[in-house]
């Protein structure tokens, strides 16, 4: 659709973050989904990360290819056993799942990492000369010497910064497959995902380009209802459905994302510090059994100020510390800051968004402080949050 401005879009200043914005009834001139004019309905604006975290549509990341796993045929008795007792011999937990010689994991050694090379010819010069090098590794080496008639199959194995290990399926032929592989050894290949929306409320925030993002650019999205079931897409330019979101709870996922942005400053700079190609976005997690336990690590912040002007006995600070545990959802996203090969280090911030409803046992004994928590909270179709606390840190990705 035609971008919107930023102010359109809920206020947003340049080059700021920002991910939906309120939604507003569908007004007397309702759009026309797939031939059908939805009654009633709630029309949004959503950015490009929304965009990209709903959209259902395949994306590709990149990671280097470090080996290959060779699969072996089963042995032929083995085939002829399980063929004779008409089932899979029974295995013990922990063990694998091919008898005899499964399979071979064939990977390259540790290497010196090379210095970060911020001129693009110059690294493509240097990935030029490792391609020219690679038929005389161990691993072409290795792959050169195989029975093919052995040989069940072959997939990539490639890592990233953070050291996390995926297969990556290869096409064509076994010959194709062991050339590729000796051919893109130690380099980045594509790794093709489903989707954003990689598990249960995890996202892989690696597909999304922040260099083309543009928070003047906003998205048409509507909910609404059709036969008793609630439905959701988003719209082209053209008024027609780009796609519909499977998911519709992503939704009340996207307002809390929207709320942490505004009310975290350390996830809004992270989130900036991507969209300024200082650091890569990694992932994006909401994690809903976190229950951090306040009764140990102590009051948050916002608590600790509450208290103090609600000026309320132990017993009842107790009592509210207590109910802090449960109803929180915990929004991490992690990335990568521009470092120096073998140096990088993985940055992860964290909010954790807690519901009022948790504290409506204390509402008539506290009502001074339910309702100085209940104005701090904003309300949604998630329900009624506030940022309960927040933390950020770096780990050693390698």
């Amino acid at each position: 659709m035609a971008s919107n401005s930023s102010q359109e879009a809920g206020g947003f200043c340049e080059r700021d973050i920002w991910i939906i914005s309120g939604g507003r009834p569908i007004g007397s001139e309702p759009p026309i989904i797939d031939g059908v004019v939805p009654q009633s309905g709630v029309v949004y604006e959503i950015s490009d990360i929304a965009e990209y975290l709903l959209s259902p549509n395949p994306i590709e990341i990149k990671k280097s290819l470090i080996g290959c796993k060779v699969r072996y045929h089963k042995p032929f008795f083995a085939v002829l056993k399980e063929r004779l007792l008409g089932r899979r011999p029974f295995r013990r937990p922990g063990t694998s799942d091919e008898p005899g010689d499964a399979g071979e994991e064939v990977l390259l050694p540790p290497r010196a990492p090379l210095p970060l090379l911020r001129d693009r010819r110059l690294k493509a010069h240097f990935n030029r000369i490792e391609g020219l090098l690679s038929p005389y590794s161990a691993i072409s080496r290795r792959l050169s010497g195989l029975d093919l008639t052995r040989v069940q199959d072959i997939v990539g194995i490639c890592d990233d910064a953070t050291q996390e290990q995926t297969l990556l399926k290869l096409n064509g032929s076994l010959e194709d497959k062991i050339n590729y592989v000796a051919k893109h050894i130690h380099q980045e290949v594509e790794v093709l995902l489903g989707s954003a929306y990689i598990a249960k409320d995890l996202f892989e925030m690696r597909g999304f380009d922040f260099q083309a993002y543009d928070p003047d650019r906003s998205h048409r999205m509507v909910r609404f209802s059709q036969e008793g079931k609630t439905k959701a897409c988003v719209l082209d330019a053209d008024g027609e459905v780009r796609f519909w979101i499977e998911d519709v709870k992503l939704i009340r996922y996207l307002q809390l994302l929207a709320q942490s942005v505004q009310e975290n400053g350390r996830l809004k700079d992270a989130l900036r510090t991507c969209a300024e190609g200082e650091a890569q976005p990694y992932r994006l997690f909401f994690n809903r059994e976190i229950e951090i336990d306040y009764s140990r690590a102590g009051p948050p912040a916002i608590y600790q100020e509450v208290f103090k002007t609600c000026r309320l006995a132990a017993e009842e600070k107790d009592a509210v510390i207590s109910s802090l545990s449960s109803q929180q959802i915990g929004i991490s996203f992690s990335c990568l800051p521009r470092a120096e090969p073998g140096a990088e280090r993985l940055y992860t911030c964290l909010s954790i968004m807690h519901n009022v409803c948790a504290l409506e046992a204390l509402k008539k004994d506290l009502p001074r402080l339910y309702s100085e928590i209940k104005r701090r909270a904003a309300m949604s179709e998630a329900g009624r949050y506030y940022l309960l606390d927040s933390a950020g840190g770096y780990q050693n990705a390698l």
